[in-house]
C-alpha cells in the first residue's frame, strides 16, 4: 500500500469518527436540550422563570427577553459602562438612585412602570457614601435630573458609616477628578469619553462573541442538522468572599440585563426577613460611628437636592435596625422607605453579602415604585 493510499484511508477515517462522534453529542445534547439553553445563556434568560412567577403573583406585565452576560463581579474597566445612566441625554430622569451593590437587582423599567417616574439608577459594589461620592452624585444629579428631580440614597450601614475620608474601592480616579467638574465641564467630559465605551473591553468581545456563536449555532442547526456544544458560563462559580459565613457553601455570579445587575445564587438559603419596626435603640454599632454617619449627612445636605433615604431588603435584623438610626440623621424630603417594612406570602431571596438575589429585585422594583408614587409615612 502507499503512501499516498495510507494517507487517503486516515483522513476517511478521521472522518467517519468525526462523524460518529459528532452524531453522539447530537443524541445526547437533545436530551438535555432544556438545560443546554438555560446554561449557555444564549436563549433564555436564567430567571425569565423566576421572574415570570413574580409578574404573576403581581398582576403584571412580564419582562420581555433580553440578552445578557454573566460576570464573577462588577468589575468594569470602563467607567461609562457602570450605569445605563451615561447613555441618556441631559435632564432626563424625575429620580435617580444612588447606592452601592444594594442596589444590585433593582429594575429600572420595573420601577418605572410601578411609579410613573423615569428612574436611574448609579451604584457598584463597595462605594462608599464618602466625600468624592457625594461630589459625583451632585455633577451627575445635576446634569442628568430635571429641574423638579429628586435622589435617592440606597447604600448599607457600613458604606454610609465608613465617614467622609473613606478610600474608595472602584474608579478612585475617576469619580475623584469628575466630582470636581462644573456642569459644563462635565458635559463636555462625557462627550468626549463617552465615545470610548464602544471600544474594545471584556464586555463588548463577550457579547460579540455570544452574538457569533448564537449565529454560527442557528446556521448549523438549520442547514447542516448540526449543533454544537453548549458552553455553560455558570461552571466556574466563586465562593462569596463578603461576610462570608460560617460553613457557608453558597455560590453566586452577577447577571448584566434589564439595565441592573443581579446575583444569581444558585442554591439560595438565605431570604429577606420583614423588619418588625422595634423602636431605634442605640447600639454601640451606631454610638461609635454616631459622629461620622452626622458628617455624611451633614455634607450631602449642602448639595441642596429632594433626597430619599431607601433601607434595602435584608435577610438579618441588625440592618434595619441600624439603617433606620442612620437615616434620621439625613435631612430628607420625604418619609423613609423601607423595603423590609412588608414582604409578600412568597420567599425572596437574598445573597450572603445581604443583596436582593434572583427574582427579589423584581419584586422590590415594584414595591419601591408603588412607594415612591404613594409617598405614604412609613415604618422608620
Amino acid at each position: 500500500m502507499s503512501q499516498h493510499q495510507r494517507y487517503i484511508r486516515l483522513l476517511i477515517g478521521s472522518w467517519i469518527l468525526g462523524a460518529i462522534v459528532v452524531f453522539a453529542w447530537n443524541i445526547a445534547s437533545k436530551r438535555n436540550e432544556s438545560r443546554s439553553d438555560l446554561m449557555s445563556g444564549i436563549e433564555i434568560h436564567p430567571l425569565a422563570d423566576a421572574y415570570q412567577r413574580v409578574a404573576s403573583a403581581l398582576s403584571l406585565s412580564p419582562l420581555e427577553q433580553v440578552s445578557f452576560t454573566l460576570t464573577k463581579e462588577l468589575r468594569e474597566d470602563n467607567f461609562w459602562n457602570l450605569s445605563p445612566v451615561f447613555q441618556e441625554s441631559a435632564q432626563k430622569y424625575d429620580l435617580l438612585i444612588f447606592g452601592d451593590s444594594s442596589t444590585y437587582g433593582l429594575i429600572p423599567s420595573v420601577i418605572e412602570r410601578s411609579s410613573g417616574l423615569k428612574v436611574g439608577v448609579f451604584g457598584w459594589q463597595s462605594q462608599y457614601l464618602n466625600r468624592e461620592t457625594i461630589d459625583l452624585i451632585r455633577v451627575i444629579a445635576r446634569h442628568y435630573l430635571k429641574k423638579d428631580g429628586s435622589i435617592a440614597l440606597m447604600f448599607d450601614y457600613w458604606t454610609i458609616q465608613s465617614g467622609l475620608d473613606a478610600s474608595l474601592v472602584i474608579h478612585p480616579e475617576q469619580v475623584r477628578k469628575i466630582g470636581k467638574l462644573s456642569e459644563e465641564d462635565f458635559g463636555n467630559l462625557l462627550q468626549k469619553d463617552r465615545s470610548k465605551t464602544d471600544q474594545i473591553s471584556f464586555k463588548s468581545l463577550f457579547q460579540r462573541y455570544r452574538s457569533g456563536q448564537k449565529e454560527l449555532t442557528g446556521q448549523l442547526r438549520t442547514q447542516l442538522f448540526l449543533q454544537l456544544p453548549a458552553i455553560s458560563f455558570y461552571e466556574e462559580m466563586v465562593p462569596n468572599q463578603i461576610r462570608d459565613q460560617a460553613q457557608e457553601t453558597r455560590k453566586r455570579r452577577l447577571i448584566h440585563a434589564y439595565g441592573t445587575s443581579t446575583y444569581w445564587v444558585a442554591t439560595p438559603r438565605l431570604f429577606a426577613v420583614v423588619d418588625d419596626g422595634k423602636p431605634i435603640e442605640p447600639t454601640s454599632e451606631t454610638e461609635k460611628n454616631a459622629l461620622q454617619v452626622q458628617q455624611v449627612a451633614d455634607y450631602l445636605s449642602e448639595l441642596d437636592l429632594p433626597t430619599i433615604f431607601v433601607i434595602h431588603a435584608s435577610p438579618y435584623d441588625y440592618h434595619y435596625y441600624t439603617l433606620r438610626d442612620y437615616a434620621q440623621r439625613f435631612k430628607l424630603s420625604r418619609p423613609v422607605i423601607n423595603l423590609g417594612a412588608e414582604l409578600p406570602p412568597f420567599s425572596l431571596p437574598m445573597e450572603n453579602g445581604a443583596h436582593m438575589a434572583n427574582e427579589s429585585g423584581f419584586y422590590f422594583s415594584h414595591y419601591l415604585g408603588k412607594k415612591l408614587r404613594n409617598p405614604e409615612t412609613g415604618k422608620k
